[in-house]
């Protein structure tokens, strides 16, 4: 139960790096948010009803990381 803390703790902080225009911040928070959420997942045994949350969480990872590489490549 601790571990759903720690993703709403992060998704949190990420959605607040969104706003603030820090895709670097928020790509480090999406990508431990989903890291604390496969622990999640791993400690449900044949529970699959977690999977679309765990791809919504992994497509914002991908987009997060779109957002970051234009962004370093503005900055080169």
């Amino acid at each position: 139960m601790m571990l759903c803390y720690i993703v709403l703790f992060y998704i949190h902080r990420a959605i607040w790096a969104v706003s603030n225009h820090d895709f670097i911040e928020a790509f480090g928070c999406q990508a431990a948010a989903v890291s604390a959420f496969t622990k999640a997942l791993q400690a449900m045994k044949d529970e699959n009803w977690a999977l679309p949350i765990m791809f919504v969480l992994c497509i914002d990872l991908r987009l997060f990381a779109l957002s970051v590489s234009e962004l370093l490549l503005y900055i080169i």
